[in-house]
Parts: structure tokens; sequence; C-alpha cells
């Protein structure tokens, strides 16, 4: 019996629409699949697919329900949740450490090390 394998990807959660294309440039020239939403309600759904292997998580959008959100997506499996924000927003990236973020770090060095991250989590069934 041969079993399918679902294809792996990143989920991206933002409503900015030119990071949104720059994270989904860098990933197609790595041919990295990224899937994207706006709200944290699809963002469930979407991470609760096999082939999620993270969550890119854009603190623009507030922590509300994030805890939630890392809490049942990790008891499901271990699924890495990376949030970043402005540097300046220092409350917003405590806030993602408390919810249990498995990285939180400002934009700036966001942007610097997403080839890095994309070719780590994007990794063609290469799981967490």
């Amino acid at each position: 019996m041969t079993e399918l394998l679902s294809p792996s990807f990143i989920l991206l959660v933002t409503r900015d629409l030119l990071f949104e294309s720059r994270v989904t440039g860098a990933a197609t020239a790595l041919t990295v699949q990224v899937k994207t939403t706006g709200a944290l309600v699809a963002a469930r759904q979407i991470a609760a697919e096999p082939g999620c292997q993270c969550v890119l998580y854009d603190l623009s959008l507030g922590t509300a329900g994030l805890a939630e959100f890392v809490q049942e997506l990790h008891a499901a499996r271990p699924v890495p949740v990376i949030a970043f924000g402005s540097h300046v927003a220092t409350a917003l990236l405590e806030s993602a450490r408390a919810a249990g973020c498995s990285e939180v770090m400002p934009r700036s060095r966001f942007v610097t090390i997403l080839p890095d991250l994309l070719a780590r989590f994007g990794g063609h069934g290469h799981g967490p």
C-alpha cells in the first residue's frame, strides 16, 4: 500500500500584503510553499494540516488568542511558532514569549534570517 505524503508548507499569519509578498517571493525563490492567512481562526485550521512545518506569526495582529493557538497546536504536534514584530513593541514581543512561541524576534531580525527559516522549515517533507 502506498502512503501519500502531504506536501510540506510554512504558514504565514499576517494582514500586511506587502510583507506577505516579500515572504512568498523569497519562498518561491527557494521552492518552498507558503500558505497565508490574516486570521487566527483560519490559522488554526491550516496549521492543523499534516504538511504544516512552521507558523510565522506577525505580531501586528496582536496576541489575543495566541496562547490558546500555540497550546492547541503543540498539543496536536510540535509545530514551531515563530513570532515577529516591531522592536519598539516590547510588550507584544514579551506577550508572544509568554504565549509559548518557539522563537520571538524583532521584524528586522526576522527579515535578515528569513531565507534560513524558509530553508530550515520548508524542507520538502522534513518536519520539525
